[in-house]
């Protein structure tokens, strides 16, 4: 047929251009469902025994494994090729294999699933990811370099995104004359929204290339089946989980996600039937897969739906599984004290009920990730060292050398002063001995991103010691081993570092060159953080010069950027700081108004750490924050004529200016000056000229002579002389970044509504099925709210006959009566929901509620409040504090977060009370069923209670069940001597013998009048014999103290007329109607054998027929 010749010809092309041409790769294009099988290219090579044919056809059908096919190529070819010359293990070193990687490799090919020997550094996931594309790459590069390999790949547009990549990446290989690849894809085909991008890219490359060719021709062939799309299947579910561990293991993340959304939707709300073990392992997929993606919420989330699935006294692994994915999820979200709580649990746990060392290892490193923020980022850690030497000795005997390097590199004290001498030669550079660990081991594993934070940590060193010469040469360093990866968003951070490094040793020309540089590539990859991180940078950098103008634009557009970004500011600094920069420009360009406007908003935030000064770590954790903001209050006091204010302010920010970190540098100088006019300016020139000397001497010192310039000319009553450098942007401007910064606003609006609308969706479902107790909706729907908003703390209330009352609280902090109280005297007078932040003038509005959780704390509060007949019937309160952890760049709740947590604890309100109500149904319905099936003077079962009760026993077909059929004797005498009363009581006291005796796996029922029926499960004839001799040992007496007691006089009975009963004992096995009927009937035949004798006394039937017979 016409299309087999013309991919005849094609493969002929190809196989001629082996070791000529190194891209010897054709995909072709087509508008339908054209394929080709495999078998088909086997018949066209014929017996070519040069060329190792490899073939795979793609569907949407099925769930596709990580990199398919070729990852699962890799143990073709190894088992094909090589297994008989080396072991997997040899094959793998061969082929250059990240070392942290290899043993995912390894038990891939052995196994079939990826397993890795320890734990991923979820700061290291995107390197990580591009050693696993290198180290895949290299298995090929390694294969051809003695084999020729011919790639066929039927239908690429069904695949998914790891696989468009790699093949992505290995077109874009040189040196690779032995491979060719030749592959087929519908050009009409629609992708899924999170492929398309990737898909556009690769399609754009391979046509500019020339690497496409069309079908020729009327298409004579076509595809067999129809392809559908992916739909779960319970009886696939194994599948499932061995295919998406082995994405997580691979980084095949984006592929995870689509899969694993679309299960957790069939688990959660479709009420897909797969047993609760391996939905277990599902949801920790779906935990694990939302940390690696940074979608920490959704993690938490799912450790809450699992928690559903297992008891913590039965199941302590599983309790483990599920608090240590908790803890990881809380460090990224910064919620230290949860981790904390996390790691001690999984210690405890470890401890007492698995009894395993190993466990007791990963719950001490969780702490450890705790205590160093999950390894997360170098500018912001700053914690000495104090890993045990022992815990290092574990780490290293459980081979998490990874781990260790990263203990190392973090656990330095920045503080150390040791490296003051430091040698003028770059080699001889001061490294601590922990650092030098560190870098070591990175260097032994082949792991350059540890590396780079290790350099970046000696950065920080020789900043913390004013020794900024060898810094930039740092930088080049780092920027060698970015280049060989190719990672242009790395190299453009260091190209900031670079640049502030200049800024601070006064090269503001070569800082804003660096500056630029790095901004045009974060705007050409997207990256809108960074481009805002940038910008406060060059804000510095024109500050620094006296350019104040220039340094206002650069400092807005990294707050709208922010803004847009909806961040409390960036890694580097937060909006605190950058309105403080505003304020400090807007001065220096005589705008009174706006100064105070952006002062006013950095005040906001500073009041909390005003009430901290004394505490070292606060003021060395915002100590450039505290210098900016008492150095502008000096400012704008002084020139209002507030001259003693002014001097405090001043002498404030010297005093923690000396403790600083680098920042200091771009303030002390200006600080200095403006203190010197201050004294000036209050006749105390000689104090003034001691304050500028010292000034000149710092700058001297450090080498910052246009500084010491300014503060000389200053001293010496000269004009200052600002040296005028033209500061701009080159090939983009701040109206291009801004757009691009609003674009991705937009988009991420629309993103957070669908987010929004499916959080609803799911809310909703998840109220609607809810069959749990009130309690446990109220903790699940509360920890629900708590993690998807990152609250750190919530709390409900709820009005219960007549007073508010504390129903749910997620931390140790119980509040008072009196604290309740308030809140809910607040809500009475002031009946709105509202949400505020720290930065806004309305937050003392809120005081009053404030001041219950400590004011100084709250950060943001929400508060919401619901009515029922004009009265606040419930309240939901929810905190973001304000701790330290404010660095982590923590997203504020929004007006759009605001509306929606209004409307969903509404809804959880309404379910509240259906449920409320359905308990309430319930209860009587119990009761009305208890009053037909319950005789209502002695409590046992009547009649109808007693069928009902038998029918339900879980019997044993293998096991006896017996009846002792109950008559009293002598009660007629009881009632018509003494009376009604006292032959109720009788009855009752019997009763509750009987109730006694059926503790133990029984039934006692009243049958009618004075005959009781008294039913065991599993119990036989002997059984019921001992039960009957307890009875009558129990009412020997006749309950004769019992009736003295109730009519206050002692009574005679006669002893013929004492009470006492007769007893039939019949067994049976099954608890059907006839079974049932039967034993009856025998038991009433012994009970009647008894009665007609000697009375006082039990048969068992078989015993009574017997007696008869004789």
């Amino acid at each position: 047929m016409f299309s087999d010749v013309y991919i005849q010809k094609i493969l002929s092309s190809i196989i001629s251009n082996y070791n000529t041409k190194d891209d010897n790769f054709v995909f072709v294009k087509h508008y339908n469902n054209v394929g080709f099988s495999g078998y088909d290219i086997v018949n066209m090579l014929g017996s070519n025994k040069d060329v190792y044919l490899l073939c795979h056809e793609f569907s949407r059908s099925y769930m596709q494994e990580p990199y398919e096919p070729f990852l699962g190529w890799v143990s073709d070819i190894y088992y094909n090729l090589y297994a008989n010359k080396m072991t997997v293990e040899e094959f793998i070193d061969e082929c250059n294999v990240y070392s942290l990687q290899k043993s995912i490799f390894v038990s891939y090919i052995k196994t079939g699933k990826c397993k890795r020997n320890d734990d991923v550094i979820v700061s290291e996931i995107s390197f990580e990811k591009l050693k696993f594309y290198n180290s895949l790459l290299n298995i090929y590069k390694t294969v051809t370099k003695n084999v020729k390999l011919l790639l066929v790949l039927n239908n690429i547009h069904f695949a998914h995104y790891s696989t468009i990549a790699f093949l992505h990446k290995m077109i874009n290989l040189k040196n690779m004359s032995n491979l060719a690849i030749f592959a087929a894809y519908n050009e009409s085909y629609i992708h899924m929204e999170y492929m398309s991008e990737l898909w556009d890219k690769f399609i754009k490359y391979i046509k500019a290339n020339n690497y496409v060719y069309d079908w020729v021709g009327i298409d004579d062939k076509k595809a067999d089946i129809l392809d559908d799309m992916f739909l779960v299947q319970s009886k696939r579910v194994e599948e499932y989980i061995l295919k998406l561990n082995n994405m997580l293991q691979t980084f095949a993340l984006e592929q995870a996600e689509i899969y694993i959304d679309i299960i957790y939707q069939k688990m959660e709300f479709e009420n897909l039937k797969i047993p609760n073990k391996e939905k277990r392992t599902l949801l920790y997929l779906y935990a694990m897969i939302n940390i690696f993606n940074g979608a920490y919420n959704k993690a938490l989330v799912a450790c809450e739906n699992v928690k559903m699935l297992y008891k913590k006294s039965e199941e302590p692994m599983e309790h483990y599984i599920c608090t240590y994915i908790m803890g990881m999820a809380f460090i990224y979200m910064s919620q230290f004290k949860s981790a904390y709580k996390c790691a001690k649990e999984c210690i405890n746990i470890a401890e007492k009920k698995l009894n395993d060392e190993f466990y007791m290892f990963k719950g001490e490193l969780l702490h450890y990730m705790v205590q160093y923020y999950g390894w997360n980022d170098i500018i912001v850690h700053n914690l000495k060292f104090e890993a045990k030497p022992e815990f290092l000795e574990k780490l290293e005997y459980y081979g998490y050398k990874n781990v260790l390097a990263h203990m190392y590199v973090y656990g330095v004290d920045k503080n150390n002063k040791t490296g003051q001498d430091i040698p003028e030669v770059y080699e001889a550079l001061y490294t601590p001995e922990y650092l030098k660990r560190g870098m070591d081991l990175g260097y032994e594993l082949g792991n350059d991103s540890i590396l780079i934070v290790a350099y970046m940590n000696n950065i920080e060193l020789f900043r913390g010691l004013n020794n900024f010469k060898f810094i930039e040469q740092i930088y080049k360093e780092c920027i060698k081993i970015l280049a060989k990866n190719n990672d242009k968003v790395q190299i453009a951070s260091m190209y900031n570092g670079i640049g502030y490094n200049c800024s601070i040793v006064e090269k503001y020309v070569q800082a804003d060159k660096y500056y630029n540089e790095s901004l045009n590539i974060f705007y050409e990859t997207d990256n809108i953080e960074f481009m805002g991180e940038t910008l406060y940078n060059m804000s510095l950098n024109c500050i620094q010069a006296g350019d104040y103008k220039k340094g206002l634009d650069y400092v807005l557009a990294a707050i709208k950027i922010a803004e847009d970004l909806e961040i409390n500011g960036y890694r580097i600094c937060k909006d605190t700081k950058l309105f403080g920069m505003a304020a400090l420009c807007y001065y220096y360009l005589g705008s009174d108004y706006n100064c105070y406007v952006y002062f006013s908003k950095m005040e906001c935030i500073v009041k909390y750490l005003l009430d901290s000064l004394d505490d070292s770590e606060v003021v060395d954790y915002w100590s450039g924050e505290l210098v900016l903001y008492f150095f502008i209050k000096g400012l704008i006091t002084k020139k209002n004529g507030e001259f003693d204010v002014s001097k405090e302010a001043f002498e404030n920010a010297l005093h923690i200016a000396i403790h600083t970190d680098s920042f200091k540098v771009y303030i002390y100088p200006l600080l200095i000056l403006e203190l010197g006019r201050l004294f000036k300016e209050l006749n105390q020139d000689e104090i003034a000229r001691e304050i500028l000397n010292e000034g000149i001497y710092y700058c001297n010192q450090n080498g910052y002579y246009e500084r010491q310039n300014m503060l000389q000319d200053e001293l010496t009553g000269k004009e200052i002389a600002i040296k005028k450098i033209n500061f701009t942007l080159n090939g983009i401007t701040i109206k291009d970044i801004l757009e691009k910064s609003s674009d991705y606003a937009v988009e991420k609006q629309l993103k957070n509504r669908l987010n929004d609308i499916n959080f609803i969706s799911q809310w909703q479902d998840r109220l609607d099925k809810e069959s749990s107790s009130i309690e446990e909706v109220v903790v699940s729907s509360m920890k629900t709210l708590q993690n998807n908003f990152s609250f750190d703390s919530v709390y409900y209330l709820k009005a219960t006959d007549g007073e508010m009352k504390l129903i749910y609280s997620d931390d140790d902090r119980y509040l008072s009566g009196q604290e309740v109280s308030v809140i809910s005297e607040y809500f009475d007078k002031n009946r709105s929901a509202f949400v505020t932040h720290r930065t806004e003038k309305s937050f003392g509005d809120y005081e009053e509620v404030l001041r219950v959780f400590g004011e100084s704390n709250v950060f943001t509060m929400v508060g919401i409040p619901i009515m029922d007949n004009d009265k606040v019937d419930a309240i939901f309160i929810g905190l973001l504090l304000m701790h330290r952890t404010v660095y982590s760049n923590k997203k504020v709740i929004n007006q759009n977060n605001f509306l929606i947590l209004k409307y969903v604890f509404g809804q959880f309100i309404d379910t509240i009370e259906r449920l409320r109500t359905h308990e309430e149904i319930e209860r009587m319905n119990k009761a009305l069923e208890e009053m037909a099936s319950t005789d209502l003077l002695t409590g046992l079962l009547n009649r109808q209670g007693f069928m009902t009760s038998v029918k339900n026993m879980d019997v044993d077909d293998n096991l006896k069940n017996v009846v002792m059929y109950i008559d009293l004797d002598n009660f007629k005498y009881y009632n018509d001597t003494v009376g009604h009363e006292i032959g109720d009581l009788v009855l009752v006291l019997f009763a509750n013998i009987l109730q006694e005796c059926a503790s133990d796996n029984g039934i006692a029922i009243r049958y009618g009048g004075d005959e009781f029926l008294l039913i065991f499960n599993g119990k036989d004839e002997d059984y019921a014999e001992q039960v009957a001799k307890n009875i009558y040992e129990q009412i020997e007496d006749g309950f004769a103290s019992n009736i003295e007691k109730r009519l206050n006089k002692k009574i005679e009975i006669p002893e013929e007329k004492r009470l006492s009963c007769c007893i039939g004992i019949a067994s049976f096995v099954s608890n059907t109607d006839k079974a049932i009927e039967q034993a009856l009937d025998r038991a009433d035949e012994a009970l009647y054998s008894v009665k007609n004798t000697t009375k006082h006394n039990y048969k068992v039937w078989k015993e009574a027929t017997d007696n008869e017979e004789n």
